[in-house]
């Protein structure tokens, strides 16, 4: 009995270059997903304001609340909550000079 070998299906040119064109399509689309600066790229920067805000701390120790006064806008001041359960809110607070 001879001993036969077993010899692969080659595949034909068209789809090996169809794969080709595929993988790079799928390349091309998913590189402008990358986050490039965490998301600081997404609109211009006016003027920053990097200075220390007050932390209330709960019993527990977390950093519950920051507030601080709004730097940009005489009176005001910004309060916002640890996590995602609260939104920021700005009230009016005299003794904030701006």
């Amino acid at each position: 009995m001879a001993h036969m070998r077993w010899k692969p299906a080659k595949a034909p040119r068209a789809v090996l270059a169809l794969v080709a064109v595929l993988t790079l399509v799928v390349l091309a689309a998913s590189a402008g997903c990358a986050r490039r600066s965490n998301g600081t790229i997404d609109a211009p920067l006016g003027q920053q304001d990097d200075s220390r805000a007050q932390i209330i701390n709960a019993p527990d120790g977390w950093r519950n609340i920051m507030t601080k006064c709004v730097p940009f806008q005489a009176g005001k001041r910004l309060y916002e909550a640890r996590g995602e359960q609260g939104e920021p809110v700005i009230v009016d607070d005299p003794a904030c000079k701006g």
